[in-house]
């Protein structure tokens, strides 16, 4: 389950920046080893698509992804708040970020706790967000004398090809939940409470009622995509790269179980660390 349905765009600021300003494509459960360069593979108009690889497993001769420019800050993002989400698929979300996050189940437990009680609204706000890129003019020039792989086992006529040229990052995350008061207050108690379920994981509660979760780790929650595409030359001999810009959200889903891409309605990602 998705985080944002893309049809509350205009009605979401936090979905409004990331998806206008950094045309992001949303991970519904954050990863921590995704990365630039990264490279989607996609099976014609199918809704499939690989888990990703290294784009310099693909092509020949030898490339290597250009210098990445890491830690820009987010300016629009770090303190920007969603619109209120529907209770399951903001928690949906929640233990997807503190499972990665942090060890020992915590999402899942803060989840259950959040079950428990009978808020039906949450809020999310991202902490201290940072993005990592790489050039995309830089990239493309990089890939003038580059070819796909002939004989590379992804690489078929009719695929299509995705290129992660940014990341956006965070290692935090701050909710806001609406419900009976005194709920509210035994919730956030129990929640509190896990913090000393681990040492890789912090809590704290700020003066305004949002509950503030930060790690170790900096997750990846959303990335930029380009479709490559590699076009022929008349007559079938030699070829270019193209790189396609994205206009809205990519829709696709991994091999079952795994989920890689979210549903037609939704703006998120889904991928899975194997």
């Amino acid at each position: 389950m998705g985080f944002w349905n893309r049809f509350t765009k205009n009605q979401d600021p936090l979905l409004k920046v990331l998806l206008e300003r950094y045309r992001l494509n949303l991970l519904s459960i954050p990863r921590e080893n995704a990365s630039v360069g990264d490279l989607y593979v996609q099976e014609g108009n199918s809704q499939y698509v690989s888990t990703p690889g290294s784009i310099t497993n693909f092509l020949e001769p030898r490339f290597e992804v250009p210098s990445i420019k890491t830690g820009e800050t987010m300016a629009g993002v770090s303190g920007t708040t969603s619109k209120d989400a529907s209770g399951k698929v903001g928690i949906d979300f929640l233990e997807g970020f503190l499972n990665t996050l942090g060890p020992a189940g915590i999402g899942t437990k803060v989840r259950g706790g959040y079950e428990s009680s009978s808020k039906n609204k949450i809020t999310f706000t991202f902490e201290n967000a940072t993005r990592d890129y790489v050039d995309p003019g830089l990239l493309g020039s990089k890939l003038v004398d580059h070819t796909l792989m002939k004989r590379h086992a992804l690489i078929a006529k009719r695929r299509k090809y995705y290129l992660v040229t940014a990341v956006a990052r965070s290692s935090g995350i701050s909710i806001t939940t609406e419900g009976n008061s005194k709920q509210v207050m035994d919730l956030d108690a129990q929640v509190m409470n896990l913090a000393n379920v681990s040492g890789d994981i912090s809590i704290q509660k700020n003066q305004t009622g949002s509950i503030t979760f930060k790690g170790q780790k900096n997750l990846v929650f959303g990335v930029e995509l380009y479709e490559l595409e590699y076009i022929l030359n008349n007559g079938g001999q030699g070829g270019k790269f193209q790189m396609n810009t994205q206009q809205k959200a990519l829709v696709a889903r991994g091999e079952d179980p795994v989920p890689l891409f979210g549903p037609d309605n939704d703006v998120t990602i889904t991928f899975s660390d194997r």
